[in-house]
C-alpha cells in the first residue's frame, strides 16, 4: 500500500471525537473546542445584509479580492511594515494557510519544529505529508540538539493549548536559530488579539522578516469561525509560491465574506477590544471556580483555553470521557497535544459566565479518583 493512503488510513479525528462525544451528551457544557460564544458584531451582520444585494458571486483572484487585501494591510500594519515587499494571500481559513504552507516547504522525511504543547492538526498535516513534528521545549533549544530534517519552525503564540506569549528576547534566539539553519518561520498567530495584559504580543516578522510567513484568520480574534476566511502575510517570492498550492486546493475562498470583511475591518477594533475584556473576565472566573477545586492551574496570558493539571494525575483521555458522561462537562485530553497525560484543555472562550457557575456546581460533585 503506498504510504500516502498509509498515512491517511492511520490518522483519526482527534479533537472532533471529542467534541462529538460532548455534543451527543444532552445539556453538556462544552468546553472542548476552540470556539468563541460570543454575540457576532451587529455591524458585520448589517454589512452581510447590504453585501448581499450586490454580491455577484464570481471567483476572486488567484491572491484573493484586492479590497480585502488593502483593509488587511492597514489592520496587520505593525507586523507588515517589516517587510521589504510585503504580499498577502487569503486563504479558507487557517488551516489551509497551515497546509498550503507546510506543502509548498516539505518533502518526504522533513521535519517540522515547535513547542512541545501544540495543536493537534500540526502533526496531522506533517503526517500527510509524509513529513514529522519535532515538538521540543522552544525555549531552551540548541541547533546542536536537533537533527538536519528540520525546515521549518512553527511558532503559535498566544499559545494553543497553554496560552502562553513568547517574550522579545526569545524570539529575537529564534530568528538567529533560523537563520542559522536556514528555516522558514510559520507564526501561527491567529489569537494575537487575545492578550491579557497592555502589550500585543511580538511577531517574528519584527526578527527575521525576510523567512517569516504569518498566519492569520477571522475564526478567534473577530470570533468568525463558520466564514472559513484566513489569511497569510510574508514577503512576496514567499507568497507566490504558497499561492500555487493553495489554487489547486480549492478555486477560491468565500468570496461573499471577502467582500464583507473587507467593507468591516476598518471598524472592527472597538469590537476587538469588547471582545478581549470579555475573555479576560471569563479567564478570570474559570481559573477561580477551579482553584476552589484544588486544581492547580496558571492565568494563561492570551488565547482562550485553561491549561489544566488533573487532581490525582487520572489518564487525561479516561477523564476527560468520564467527565462528560458523569459530570455533562467536556474538555480536550492534555494528550491530543503532546505528551501531557495528565494535564486538559478547558476552553473558557466557548463558556459565558452563566455557564462557568453551572461549571462549578457540576464540578463539585465529580468525582475523578
Amino acid at each position: 500500500m503506498p504510504q500516502a493512503v498509509e498515512n491517511i488510513r492511520a490518522l483519526n479525528f482527534d479533537l472532533r471525537e471529542i467534541a462529538e462525544m460532548a455534543a451527543a451528551t444532552p445539556n453538556c457544557i462544552r468546553a472542548d473546542l476552540g470556539r468563541i460564544n460570543y454575540p457576532v458584531d451587529h455591524r458585520f451582520q448589517q454589512m452581510m445584509q447590504r453585501q448581499i444585494k450586490r454580491e455577484t458571486f464570481d471567483y476572486a483572484p488567484t491572491y484573493g479580492i484586492p479590497e480585502l487585501i488593502e483593509t488587511l494591510h492597514a489592520f496587520d500594519r505593525p507586523q507588515l511594515r517589516r517587510y521589504h515587499t510585503p504580499a498577502t494571500l487569503i486563504t479558507s481559513g487557517g488551516q489551509a494557510a497551515l497546509y498550503a504552507t507546510f506543502k509548498t516547504w516539505l518533502n518526504p522525511g522533513d521535519a517540522i519544529l515547535t513547542d512541545v504543547a501544540a495543536y493537534p492538526p500540526y502533526g496531522r498535516i506533517a503526517r500527510l505529508l509524509d513529513a514529522t513534528l519535532e515538538q521540543r521545549h522552544l525555549r531552551k533549544i540548541q541547533s546542536s540538539d536537533l537533527p538536519p530534517k528540520i525546515k521549518i519552525l512553527l511558532i503559535n503564540h498566544p499559545n494553543n493549548p497553554t496560552g502562553q506569549i513568547y517574550p522579545p528576547s526569545t524570539l529575537q534566539h529564534w530568528a538567529t536559530m533560523a537563520r542559522q539553519n536556514d528555516w522558514l518561520v510559520v507564526e501561527d498567530a491567529v489569537y494575537d488579539r487575545m492578550y491579557y495584559d497592555d502589550t500585543p504580543p511580538e511577531s517574528m516578522a519584527s526578527f527575521c522578516p525576510e523567512r517569516t510567513l504569518i498566519i492569520q484568520s477571522a475564526s478567534k480574534n473577530l470570533a468568525l469561525p463558520g466564514i472559513r476566511i484566513g489569511w497569510i502575510h510574508g514577503e512576496e517570492s514567499h507568497i507566490r509560491q504558497v499561492a500555487k498550492v493553495h489554487r489547486n486546493m480549492n478555486s477560491c475562498p468565500n468570496t461573499f465574506f471577502q467582500n464583507t470583511l473587507a467593507i468591516y475591518l476598518p471598524q472592527a477594533e472597538e469590537y476587538i477590544r469588547t471582545l478581549r475584556r470579555e475573555m479576560k473576565r471569563r479567564r478570570d472566573a474559570l481559573h477561580d471556580v477551579l482553584v476552589r477545586q484544588g486544581w492547580p492551574v496558571t492565568p494563561p496570558e492570551g488565547a482562550i483555553y485553561l491549561w489544566a493539571d488533573i487532581p490525582g494525575k487520572v489518564p487525561s483521555a479516561s477523564f476527560v470521557q468520564s467527565m462528560i458522561r458523569e459530570a455533562g462537562i467536556s474538555a480536550m485530553p492534555g494528550s491530543l497535544f503532546g505528551d501531557f497525560e495528565h494535564k486538559v484543555r478547558f476552553c473558557f472562550g466557548a463558556l459565558t459566565l452563566k455557564d462557568i457557575h453551572l461549571f462549578e456546581e457540576r464540578l463539585k460533585s465529580f468525582v475523578y479518583v
